[in-house]
């Protein structure tokens, strides 16, 4: 009997898999006949099984199975959905269909029906249902399914129990989601009142969110009460008539109805037991689930919105109003909100809310005093909200106009903040800018289009693993059951799941590619197990769209868009490029790991396979050896971007000469759109944390400095909300990953941080802190850069162990001693223990690295004692006995004396600025080696262990003899002896330009880069006062010794970027500033990368920049507010101008003009400008006098 019952269900599966939709072109089952299996078909899909586009006359349906019929293409436009056969589709679809769903019917699901009025809709319809019911007593549990089509507001015993339920988009292409609420604690014995506002929204599909051509309630609370048509309903008569919005002119990118509510009409106590609905219809039954067209209820899986209290407006408003005005309301920053109104008015007043320019909502007047809060949430992009007042015909007493903010309901613990104050803005405006960019699903923009465009989805979640409690987990899994549940039949997703508008290749592969990422942050093998097997198909999707070599090649039937900024290569359909290929690398990593860790051992392999392949061909497609760089599609490519570049190195396939050619570009290169710019930053904080952090304070400035709450789209967009561009845009939020993940250095190394890494990589910031959430608790990590050492701290949760790394490059000599708690664990290269809970790890050239057990750790690294330039080791990486060298020569004798043996140098440190040459012979004789940077292991030259004597030299920049005014990078002003005084020991300062001979010094090179620099107005020379081997020891002048004292002397190297690092020859320390205002004084500080070390040198009055051409015209000038821009001759669309001021700092950012176009300058003080105009690659430069 066992035996037959396994035959049995295994016939029945085997038919179930087997059973097939077949569609005819003709009526009665006749003409040409194609059988369709369970998937969803495309008009592309349609065609390829050889059905015609609009043929469809009858179709033959098996039990158990249901086919949705859509109007147009990628599953929309009007659409029905059938359980049974037909000879005829009828007259209103027949030669009508272009795309379908053929899906299995689910068993019921439950007593409650679906229902609503005998219509379907009309769209924009609101109505209110009833349900009266007795209750013999209070139950302890009444756990409760509701379902809207599309949103519900729910009132048991006339209270708000659900404000805004519902989601506004679908878990696939034909489910619906459902909420879960417990009603038990709002009812009572005896008599009950359940009412539920419903808003059927229908219309045009969006971006993302899907109509369904059917208004409908469902709720279901078991024993307790189920819809049905016991139920009562009403359309309710407040709600008037709105038009779908087009919104920016363009198209309907989310489905937004206008709301106008007339409360003259509205049927007062509606919620409560009293209310009389007598009159009201008796409610139809529309089914119970999965009926069509809402088919199988999904939970919806995220949290109710978190809704805040009323909150003031924080400008007055006026007390009363008596004809027609508009009041503003200060919000003073971008957040989810309803604005509300408290008013006595009499009947008709029209009050137009609107809080962004995309949409609007009414209310209109009943007599006497009111309240009403809106019922659609907007956010604040311009920081406002706005009541226009219209039709006023007597007094309105304002007794209140607040707003109250609603937002996903999740915790914000992560925590940024260091002693830089652009990147302190800027991490807050990310934070702002993804809590603003998350609801009902991951938003692009949360105004424009709210669209869960997965290039912008994948940097959220990224993200949001730094900012918020696990609750944000929940939204993130819910998308990419959305993103896999909409799969293609041929494998492939749409970029804007579950809606069908867009496919974008590169989205897509950054979407697959998180997966393994979300996992290794959370944990959650219960997802990837799930969505497992549409990962497979992708992967076979990508398999067939590549070419012999493994390649993933430009798709057909798709946008092969990667980024907006600028240098873009156009690569024509069945090419290779570099940034899809490097992303399907990863793609094929998630896969391999993901497989792995499933136990799908064979497809590892197969994966393994395909990597591999893909791995031995890439630099050989798009690294080019003469342009140094990898190009945009293939070696014959011309076009050299960061993107290309950036992907490029991800991938980890570069050798050194293209990590240098690579990294050339990433520093001399903005190509990249704030997509892109996140994957750049990344890459090039791997190579150089300074030079990450310098690209992304420059790339951002305008945004950092911008009026804006939020990140713009776009890096050109000007201080304003006009335009196309949002100022409220998720993939400009980035940094805010790349700051916490890279600069404080928490990134999980297994998964849901059972083991993870703190690696700060200060790049110049000399202090910051930071908290990371993660699914073990909260992880509290700091860095704090002394003048005799740093310190790392960190407190890590239970189940946890850290790896502690300890950064070589920080200090301007090497680490000698690490301590933890003030016991040495680490000296001069060997670990001593003597901590419990602290063990070795391993050490390479960019760190010492440590294990520690949770709890609170603090580490202390000291530098060497010595200033000197150059420090020799006995032993490979830094170890062994360890000797210190000044600039000097050093045969064998005086080697032996400063206690370096013969023949016995395995490691050196070798100071910026400064350059040793290694001899085999003694007396500087004999086969050579120069080195200029620190070496952790000399074993690849001849003269490992075979040294016999020593040149220690400066090597600086030797061709700047001159005069020169030198401006300061971080604060754009100039060098300057305070008060032109010509007195010994006057301070020298940074401040505005002003052009006189106290700003500009006469260098005279000394030889090998070392310089003297004089004073123009003084002839006297810079000095380190006292000669100070300390850091802050401030800079003064004083008449130059003879014969020279290096603390006069000063070595002068380039950044390779434009600037100059200005090194005093005696303590190897820089000269820098603090802050950016005038008046700090210049002082030497340990040379660690830091931008304020770093200085623009220009010749004599050339400070201010020449003008350029005189086919830049800027009228009238001098002006006192509006100046003409216009160019001769140019053919360019794209112009992008700057105003810097005399002293070089940028006033205006960059923003797009045209030729001709006007600019306001009353903003700027009186005073001299340049105005810089961007043409293709030329700059173009005028002189501007502002009165």
């Amino acid at each position: 009997m066992k035996q037959k019952t396994i035959m049995l269900l295994l016939l029945v599966c085997t038919l179930a898999t087997h059973a097939q939709v077949v569609l005819y072109s003709d009526i009665n089952y006749g003409g040409t006949a194609i059988s369709f299996p369970v998937g969803n078909y495309r008009l592309a899909d349609m065609n390829a099984a050889g059905f015609p586009d609009d043929g469809l006359s009858s179709f033959s349906i098996p039990s158990g199975y249901q086919i949705t019929f859509f109007a147009d293409d990628n599953f929309t436009g009007k659409s029905f959905s059938s359980t049974a056969s037909s000879t005829w589709i009828g007259t209103e679809w027949n030669d009508q269909v272009t795309s379908f769903i053929v899906s299995m019917i689910p068993p019921s699901q439950g007593t409650a029906n679906w229902i609503w009025s005998p219509n379907a809709g009309p769209a924009n319809t609101w109505i209110a249902f009833r349900k009266k019911l007795s209750l013999a007593s209070k139950p302890a549990s009444a756990l409760t399914k509701i379902a809207a089509e599309n949103k519900y507001w729910l009132y048991v015993n006339n209270q708000l129990v659900v404000k805004d339920g519902g989601l506004s988009i679908r878990p696939d292409l034909v489910n619906t989601y459902y909420d879960e609420v417990d009603i038990a604690p709002y009812l009572q014995a005896g008599e009950n009142t359940i009412a539920v506002l419903v808003w059927y929204k229908g219309g045009q599909n969006g971006y993302s969110e899907r109509a369904v051509g059917n208004g409908g309630l469902l709720f279901d609370a078991g024993s307790v009460v189920v819809s049905d048509d016991t139920w009562k309903y009403s359309v309710h008569p407040s709600f008037g008539a709105t038009t779908q919005l087009i919104l920016n002119g363009q198209d309907y990118k989310w489905i937004a109805f206008p709301v106008s509510y007339d409360a003259a009409n509205e049927p007062a106590g509606w919620t409560s037991a009293g209310f009389n609905d007598a009159s009201w219809a008796t409610a139809v039954k529309k089914g119970l689930p999965p009926v069509a067209p809402w088919n199988s209820l999904v939970p919806r899986g995220i949290p109710f919105w978190r809704e805040a209290e009323l909150s003031n407006y924080q400008n007055s408003i006026p007390a009363s109003v008596t004809a027609n005005t508009t009041i503003t309301g200060t919000v003073g920053t971008n957040i989810q909100l309803r604005p509300y109104l408290h008013v006595n008015a009499p009947a008709g007043v029209k009050i137009e809310i609107t809080v962004n320019r995309h949409y609007w909502q009414e209310y209109i007047t009943k007599a006497g005093d009111q309240e009403f809060e809106c019922f659609a949430w907007q956010n604040s992009s311009n920081h406002t909200v706005t009541y226009e007042f219209s039709n006023v015909t007597g007094t309105v007493q304002i007794l209140g106009l607040k707003y109250r903010e609603s937002s996903y309901n999740v915790d914000i613990t992560g925590q940024f903040n260091s002693s830089d104050a652009s990147l302190n803005t800027l991490w807050t405006k990310a934070k702002n800018t993804s809590k603003v960019c998350m609801r009902d699903q991951y938003y692009d923009c949360p105004d424009r289009e709210r669209g869960q465009w997965w290039g912008d989805v994948s940097e959220q979640i990224l993200y949001s693993f730094y900012l918020y409690d696990t609750s944000v987990n929940k939204l993130t899994r819910k998308a990419f059951r959305e993103l896999m549940n909409t799969q293609k039949g041929n494998g492939s997703l749409y970029t804007t799941a579950p809606g069908t508008s867009f496919h974008l290749p590169d989205q897509n592969l950054a979407a697959v590619a998180m997966i393994w990422k979300y996992y290794m942050y959370s944990g959650d093998r219960a997802l990837l197990q799930e969505i497992y097997p549409q990962l497979k198909k992708y992967i076979q999707f990508c398999v067939a769209s590549s070419n012999a070599d493994g390649m993933l090649l430009l798709q057909n039937d798709a946008w092969n868009w990667i980024d907006w900024g600028t240098n873009i290569d156009p690569v024509p359909v069945g090419s290779a490029n570099t940034v899809f290929n490097a992303l399907y690398i990863s793609v094929l990593e998630t896969a391999i790991n993901t497989a792995n860790l499933l136990g799908q051992t064979a497809d590892a392999t197969y994966y393994q396979g395909l990597q591999t392949k893909v791995k031995n061909n890439f630099n050989n497609y798009f690294w080019n050896s003469a342009s140094r760089a990898y190009m945009s599609s293939n070696v014959s490519s011309r076009l050299v971007d960061d993107r290309s570049n950036a992907w490029a190195l991800s991938t980890g396939l570069a050798n050194d000469q293209q990590k240098a050619g690579a990294l050339s570009v990433l520093k001399n290169r903005n190509d990249a759109g704030p997509y892109q710019e996140m994957y750049v930053e990344e890459n090039l904080f791997k190579l150089d944390p300074t030079a990450a952090i310098t690209r992304m304070k420059n790339r951002f400035t305008p945004m950092i400095n911008s009026w804006s709450s939020t990140l713009w789209e776009d890096f050109t967009e000007s201080n304003s909300n006009a335009g196309y561009s949002s100022n409220n845009h998720a993939w400009s939020a980035g940094p805010l990953y790349v700051m916490s993940a890279y600069l404080l250095g928490i990134r999980p190394t297994q998964p849901a941080y059972v083991e993870f890494t703190f690696a700060p990589q200060p790049g110049g910031v000399t202090q910051f802190a930071g908290v990371v959430p993660s699914v073990k608790g909260n992880i509290i990590a700091s860095f704090s850069l002394g003048s005799t050492g740093f310190t790392q701290s960190l407190t890590s949760p239970s189940g946890t162990t850290a790896i502690v790394s300890v950064p070589k490059d920080v200090l301007s000599t090497l680490i000698s001693e690490i301590k933890v708690g003030g016991v040495t664990v680490w000296k001069n290269g060997t670990f001593l223990g003597g901590v419990s809970g602290v063990t070795f790890f391993q050490q390479n050239d960019v760190s010492v690295q440590f294990k520690v057990s949770p709890g609170s750790w603090e580490f202390t690294a000291l530098p060497f004692s010595s200033t000197d330039p150059v420090i020799t080791y006995v032993d490979c990486n830094y170890s062994g006995t360890a000797v210190s060298l000044p600039v000097g020569n050093y045969t064998l004798a005086q080697m032996n004396a400063k206690g370096i043996p013969d023949d016995a140098i395995s490691s050196l440190v070798v100071a910026e600025g400064y350059k040793v040459i290694l001899y085999a012979d003694d007396n500087f004789t004999g086969q050579t080696e120069t080195l200029t940077a620190n070496n952790n292991c000399i074993t690849w030259s001849a003269l490992h262990d075979k040294t016999t004597s020593i040149r220690v030299l400066t090597n600086g920049f030797t061709n700047l003899s001159g005069t020169y005014f030198i401006q300061n990078r971080a604060s754009g002003l100039q060098m300057d002896v305070n008060g032109a005084s010509t007195a010994d020991g006057a301070s020298v300062i940074h401040s505005e330009y002003n052009g006189n001979a106290n700003q500009q010094f006469i260098f005279t090179h000394l030889g090998d880069g070392n310089y003297k620099i004089l004073a123009k107005h003084s002839s006297k020379s810079l000095d380190v006062n006292a000669a100070s081997l300390l850091n802050g020891a401030n800079v003064i002048q004083h008449p130059y010794h003879d014969p020279v004292e290096s603390h006069q002397n000063f070595i002068i190297v380039a950044t390779g970027d434009g600037y100059y690092k200005i090194i005093a020859k005696h303590s190897g320390k820089v000269l820098q500033v603090n802050g950016v205002s005038g008046g700090g004084l210049v002082h030497q500080w340990s040379n660690i990368g830091q931008i304020n070390g770093q200085w623009a040198f220009t010749a004599g009055a050339a400070a201010v920049a020449a003008e350029t051409t005189s086919s830049l015209s800027v009228d009238p000038n001098p002006a006192t507010s509006m100046i003409t821009i216009k160019l001769a001759a140019t053919k360019e669309e794209k112009l992008y101008m700057r105003i810097y001021n005399a002293s070089g700092t940028l006033v205006s950012p960059a923003r797009k003009i045209y030729s001709g176009q006007q600019f306001n300058l009353s903003a700027l003080p009186a005073g001299l400008y340049i105005v810089n105009v961007t043409i293709g690659d030329k700059v173009l430069s005028k002189k501007v006098v502002k009165y």
